[in-house]
């Protein structure tokens, strides 16, 4: 009889370590949140605002031919993207970004970037919470 018992506490072991993992691949999947065009032009906009104070010296230099320092400008609102993606409900979320290698980012700057974000149906608004980081990311796709 202690056999069964022991055979029967398995099987419920086992039942609930795949209810577990598919519980995780659920929420895992339900927390994604898409991230559409208009909403990664505004992340670009924010990314190039900050950038912009790496390069201000070089655009306020006036010994340094204007269609170079527009060439400069130019190329700070060219950020490309290597991925983007999102974790959270869809009201407040965190972003992960990771930004291509370019003339315009600085030196010292990551690579992989996080924020919290919020967005508003109401008035159709991404809004720029605080930088985040890569713990709040995946905890974010516990909460729905």
């Amino acid at each position: 009889m202690s056999e069964l018992r022991f055979e029967l506490k398995v099987w419920n072991t086992i039942i609930a370590i795949a209810f577990v993992i598919i519980l995780g691949v659920w929420k895992y999947n339900a927390s994604r949140q898409a991230i559409d065009e208009q909403a990664a032009e505004v992340i670009k906009v924010w990314l190039s605002s900050e950038y912009s104070s790496h390069h201000q010296a070089t655009l306020d230099d006036y010994s340094i031919p204007a269609s170079e320092r527009a060439e400069l400008l130019k190329a700070l609102h060219n950020i490309r993207f290597k991925s983007l993606s999102a974790h959270g409900s869809s009201s407040n979320m965190v972003v992960r970004i990771e930004i291509e290698p370019g003339p315009t980012i600085p030196p010292n700057a990551d690579r992989i970037r996080y924020f919290d974000v919020s967005y508003s149906a109401a008035f159709d608004k991404l809004k720029y919470e605080r930088d985040s980081n890569a713990f709040s990311y995946y905890m974010a796709m516990f909460t729905l």
